[in-house]
């Protein structure tokens, strides 16, 4: 995601792209003081560089009907503590996005994105399991009292619970949706 020319090499390998996903991510879990200018421009190299370099190579390859998506964040719409590099990344992809759906429309190119909230995946174990060091409490306990507090579904969403939405977005029932940020969160962003 971060090599230009690598993501276009990758692009041009596949042909003619009906459909592309930027779901590239990495998180960064610190105090906004404790932060410095090198973890900031990983995080965002990765999280909204590489959608823009993403979806450059890909509109040059993709007709009109064409779908551009990203993974962006419930992050990205409200702000999470211990994680502004991230945020910050997540907001822009958001950004992007919306910007995208209005210049590439004349195009027939649609631009949405999927905003996950607390998923079952590896990074966020992780960041979990960081904050849980940092303060001493058990990872268990600080998932519950999050879901209990924040997540009205009380639940972690799924992989699946994910890929759906980007299926959705992917295909003929969403042929008039630009511009979106689907939030796949259990309520998250309602509660």
């Amino acid at each position: 995601m971060t090599d230009p020319d690598q993501v276009a090499a990758a692009i041009e390998a596949a042909g003619d792209l009906d459909i592309c996903v930027a779901n590239a991510g990495i998180s960064l879990m610190e105090p906004f003081m404790e932060g410095g200018i090198e973890s900031w421009s990983r995080v965002l190299a990765v999280n909204l560089l590489g959608v823009m370099t993403t979806f450059r190579a890909a509109v040059a390859a993709m007709p009109a009907g064409g779908r551009l998506l990203a993974t962006a964040s419930t992050a990205g719409l409200r702000g999470e503590p211990l994680a502004s590099a991230y945020c910050a990344s997540k907001a822009g992809v958001i950004s992007i996005v919306k910007t995208l759906s209005i210049e590439l429309a004349p195009l027939g190119i649609n631009v949405n994105a999927v905003a996950p909230g607390q998923i079952s995946t590896e990074m966020n174990r992780r960041d979990l399991e960081l904050i849980a060091a940092r303060t001493g409490r058990p990872a268990a306990d600080l998932l519950r009292e999050q879901l209990d507090r924040e997540v009205p579904a009380r639940r972690l969403g799924t992989p699946e619970d994910v890929a759906r939405a980007f299926a959705w977005l992917a295909g003929p029932d969403a042929a008039y949706v630009s511009g979106a940020v689907l939030p796949v969160d259990g309520g998250l962003l309602s509660g």
